[in-house]
């Protein structure tokens, strides 16, 4: 995609017990590697995630789901690249 500000990362997870709360993670390595972009989040089925301005064409989004037994679910984006801006460009929100 175009670089954005922010981006609608949309997900869905369900369980008999409830979902008690969504993790968010970006890997720059093709899934290799996952660092948190937003931990402890509501279930709410979307996040508006700030895309960083890190150019590269090997990302990938996983979402994990702990429902209110303790149990983990989790999925994963294709792979996307990302286009950085040209120097100087701040967003402004």
């Amino acid at each position: 995609f175009r670089f954005q500000s922010f981006f609608s990362i949309s997900y869905s997870a369900s369980d008999e017990s409830g979902i008690s709360r969504i993790n968010i993670y970006l890997s720059d390595d093709g899934g290799e590697h996952f660092k948190p972009v937003a931990i402890g989040l509501p279930h709410t089925g979307s996040y508006d995630w700030f895309v960083p301005n890190r150019p590269g064409a090997s990302n990938i989004i996983r979402v994990v789901a702990r429902d209110n037994a303790g149990n983990y679910g989790s999925g994963w984006s294709g792979v996307f690249s990302i286009t950085g801006t040209p120097a100087g460009f701040a967003p402004t929100t």
